[in-house]
């Protein structure tokens, strides 16, 4: 790997939100705590123990106390923001996609297309085959494009350029034999019990059976990887 280039990740001013954000929670909590629990008691005769207990402090203490808590609170919620958001650096020979402590690299050669599809980077072989995809709701969409089209990458908007080929899943449908039922069937029940390892591994041994899969609405869609490529709009 080496040449220039090009870092797309979570722009810092979110991270900067939670920094600042929490604090000044603080801070208006402290201000609210005792007049909210009072409230709470005469209208439902009950209050939360942890605002009991906040509003028991003085509020000369509860500022400051309150403010030091939502400065921890948001420099944690930043980091595990930026920890669970999506990183990408663009080069010339590879691209590195990096997602908490694991890190994905691919080889410049077996790019055939790279979009977004909406909010989801994807990245596809000559053949049409998935080799990556991952959520990338916090990146810049223009950023991306900048850095794969600087890099002369096939960038192909934000749109999958095999699009018309995805169809809705249904369990039985005739179109789809009973072994890629039953591996879709077990991705959905993976999607559904958060098991995200699982819902990988199924992935990948759907598209050594020819089958790519996305989801769209809490629906699993699919389409045949014929082997011809994908479409140049």
């Amino acid at each position: 790997m080496s040449g220039h280039h090009d870092h797309v990740r979570m722009p810092r001013g979110y991270l900067w939100l939670f920094r600042l954000g929490c604090p000044l929670l603080g801070f208006g909590l402290a201000l609210v705590v005792k007049p909210l629990t009072r409230w709470l008691i005469e209208t439902l005769d009950s209050a939360p123990g942890p605002l009991r207990i906040a509003a028991e402090i003085p509020t000369s203490w509860a500022i400051p106390i309150l403010i030091v808590v939502g400065i921890g609170a948001g420099y944690w919620l930043s980091r595990e923001a930026e920890r669970d958001s999506l990183a990408v650096t663009v080069q010339p020979d590879g691209v590195i996609a990096a997602h908490r402590d694991t890190e994905r690299y691919i080889q410049r050669s077996r790019v055939g297309a790279v979009f977004t599809d909406p909010q989801e980077l994807v990245v596809l072989t000559p053949a049409g085959r998935e080799v990556f995809r991952g959520s990338a709701t916090d990146l810049s969409k223009s950023h991306l494009t900048e850095a794969f089209q600087r890099h002369g990458y096939p960038w192909r908007g934000t749109r999958d350029p095999n699009e018309e080929q995805y169809r809705n899943w249904m369990d039985g449908d005739p179109d789809l034999d009973e072994g890629t039922h039953t591996l879709l069937r077990a991705r959905q029940e993976a999607l559904r019990s958060g098991n995200r390892g699982e819902t990988e591994r199924i992935h990948a041994q759907l598209q050594e059976e020819g089958i790519a899969v996305r989801d769209r609405d809490k629906k699993q869609q699919y389409r045949r990887i014929t082997g011809g490529g994908v479409t140049t709009p």
